[in-house]
């Protein structure tokens, strides 16, 4: 097959498809409790493959330089500044490297914000933006073309500091280039789904 029309349940709702495909023949419609899930309008579609090439959950297994490694390391931490911790869900391991991460030029973050009674991804290199990305939100955080922002601020030599679900961090490396992957942190977080 040569699109992602049989990826259904599959899907992480990235939305990379939708955004790689050139003859727009891929829009995002919302399945059971929300979720999103790519829908190919085989009419439009040229059958370029470019959709398969850059979902991460049609792919293969990734290569070896992609893959991760047999150990693993895991960190629990606490942010020693009590007004980062109160105000974050999750011990202020975020807030504390974000705040930590812009404090020189060219640094931006990425991470889910509650926005217009939904949780998206939103990039900001202040301290402002970083305050939106606190708290925990437990449910599906759009991405929309974040992913896309962050893949042009790499190519820019602009660093960033990429938040997200596993799935979402697998998207992002899907489209990164290995010259743009060396300007982005990615902090994978748990994911309850």
């Amino acid at each position: 097959m040569d699109n992602i029309a049989d990826i259904k349940e599959a899907c992480t709702g990235c939305e990379n498809c939708a955004h790689i495909c050139s003859v727009n023949a891929i829009n995002m419609r919302k399945k059971n409790h929300g979720f999103l899930y790519p829908v190919v309008n085989v009419e439009v579609c040229v059958a370029c493959g470019k959709c398969r090439l850059i979902c991460p959950q049609a792919r293969e297994k990734e290569t070896t330089e992609h893959r991760i490694s047999a150990e693993q390391t895991a960190y629990i931490a606490l942010a020693k500044d009590q007004s980062i911790w109160k105000k974050s869900a999750s011990g202020g391991a975020f807030a504390t490297m974000a705040f930590s991460w812009i404090k020189e030029s060219n640094r931006y973050v990425s991470g889910a914000a509650w926005s217009n009674r939904r949780v998206e991804h939103i990039v900001s290199n202040d301290s402002s933006g970083i305050r939106k990305m606190q708290n925990s939100k437990y449910v599906q955080s759009l991405t929309g073309d974040v992913l896309f922002h962050v893949k042009r601020l790499a190519s820019e030599g602009k660093w960033v500091l990429f938040s997200g679900t596993p799935c979402q961090c697998a998207s992002l490396c899907r489209i990164l280039n290995e010259k743009e992957r060396k300007y982005v942190l990615i902090i994978d977080i748990v994911c309850h789904a």
